[in-house]
């Protein structure tokens, strides 16, 4: 699955943006539930698809979902609003959803969506004309891009006469002609694009991305890249998908005038039969597989998966614990507590009689040795400390520290009034600072590029690699 972000549709000096609008989409609540589209969708329809997420603290208030998104659920609603976290849920014109909630803060929601797209003859049949509001946003070209591009667009979509056939056209062109790799060195001053077009011909997801976005726009087709992560890595004891920042990736949505299956629509002035819906957004991958080593899981990532699920069950069942429950929870315990320490005791005909404390003192005592035994052997065993850094590989702790290194540097820079937006990735980001910190330029280049490359390459760091970026960081 490909689970959604952010979409970007301003390219300008080798750096992606989204214009923002000034009309967001709010969408309608009903309970629990956030809906998108009037009239609300059904839920129950076959083709919806209901989906879990636990999101772990991250900069950025964007929702993440795959598909098409019809709704949005919000379990421990009751707890939410007796604690002051209700949440503000908005859409805007680019299909973005974001979600107000305080920095640091883990959340949960049920995503109802539907993976079904139109079908590809549906596609081909779709009109080629362009309202006017989509084509300002995404076919928007920057007068600085070389007219080589639009060549190479127009060779590769001559003769074809539909939105559908002109992606597929430069989707097969792009995984047949181009190399995925990290290990990016920049070798001419031209735009990133142009230069992964036509001098290197391999770069990574974000450049695939990007070219087949302007490809198209230069064929007349609007398109937007959006930045997600994609697949993820099988939980075999808590049976669910773990998605983390290495899987992290950039894709191409484009723009037809098709309806989806079920999606909900306006209806007509007798309010019986419901309209297509005007558009439609459909993914495209122009990024070839990687090619690298299958991830081969020993008992230490078997350790990890147990540990992760684990924190997925402490959060769901600790963290998110129902607040009527937990009321009830800590009555039911205060009452057997209170019973025990209590001089007397009720009979079953409802007479009350004195009773021996010493069986209670037993049981308590009992209790507590229990417990002290298991907290020292749970601790003897490592399970209640922390997990040591050399059980996770050389690789694996390398990635953190290049991670915390990289952070450290985003950090400085905004001390010098250089702030990295939530839609920017490091490529992103050493753009924005090329065109308003000049003088840093180089420096983050070279940090930048090194993060990117030990980060999500294969390669490890040669010596004294780390320690260099390191010096670079600190004179920032």
């Amino acid at each position: 699955f490909r689970w959604r972000g952010i979409a970007l549709d301003r390219y300008e000096k080798g750096t992606w943006s989204k214009t923002r609008l000034r009309k967001p989409i709010n969408a309608t609540q009903s309970g629990d539930i956030v809906y998108f589209g009037r009239p609300q969708p059904t839920l129950e329809a076959p083709e919806i698809t209901k989906m879990t997420v636990f999101l772990e603290p991250l900069n950025t208030e964007a929702v993440f979902f795959t598909g098409d998104l019809r709704a949005l659920e919000f379990p421990g609603r009751l707890a939410e609003v007796m604690i002051g976290k209700r949440r503000t849920v908005k859409r805007d014109d680019h299909g973005d959803v974001t979600m107000s909630r305080q920095g640091g803060e883990s959340s949960h929601y049920n995503t109802y969506v539907s993976l079904r797209d139109p079908p590809p003859d549906a596609l081909r049949a779709a009109q080629t004309a362009v309202p006017p509001e989509v084509g300002k946003l995404y076919l928007q070209l920057s007068n600085e891009l070389s007219h080589k591009i639009s060549r190479v667009a127009l060779e590769l979509t001559a003769g074809l006469t539909n939105s559908y056939d002109k992606a597929v056209a430069i989707q097969k062109w792009l995984h047949k002609n181009f190399r995925y790799t990290t290990e990016m060195k920049r070798e001419t001053t031209l735009d990133p694009v142009e230069e992964f077009l036509f001098v290197r011909k391999e770069g990574h997801c974000e450049y695939f991305a990007a070219a087949m976005t302007l490809l198209l726009r230069f064929a007349g087709v609007p398109a937007r890249t959006v930045n997600g992560f994609l697949g993820g890595e099988w939980n075999d004891f808590g049976k669910y998908y773990a998605i983390r920042q290495q899987d992290a990736h950039s894709w191409v949505e484009v723009f037809f005038n098709v309806a989806r299956e079920g999606a909900s629509a306006p209806r007509d002035r007798a309010g019986t039969t419901p309209r297509a819906e005007p558009h439609t957004w459909i993914m495209f991958d122009p990024t070839p597989p990687s090619r690298g080593a299958p991830r081969i899981i020993g008992w230490t990532g078997r350790v990890e998966e147990w540990i992760d699920s684990m924190r997925l069950r402490w959060y769901k069942w600790v963290v998110e614990f129902d607040l009527s429950k937990q009321l009830g929870f800590f009555r039911d315990v205060g009452n057997f507590f209170r019973s025990l320490f209590s001089s007397t005791t009720r009979t079953k005909d409802g007479r009350t009689i004195a009773a021996s404390p010493a069986p209670r003192i037993i049981v308590v005592s009992l209790l507590l040795g229990l417990v002290v035994v298991w907290f020292i052997v749970k601790w003897r065993r490592g399970v209640l400390r922390a997990p040591k850094r050399k059980d996770e590989g050389p690789r694996v702790a390398e990635k953190r520290r290049v991670t915390r290194i990289y952070g450290d540097m985003v950090t400085r820079l905004a001390r010098h009034g250089v702030h990295k937006r939530a839609c920017h990735t490091a490529r992103d980001f050493l753009g924005f600072v090329r065109l308003h910190a000049a003088a840093l330029e180089p420096k983050v280049r070279e940090v930048s590029l090194t993060y990117e490359e030990l980060r999500f390459g294969e390669r490890p760091a040669a010596p004294g690699e780390i320690e260099h970026i390191v010096t670079i960081v600190r004179t920032l």
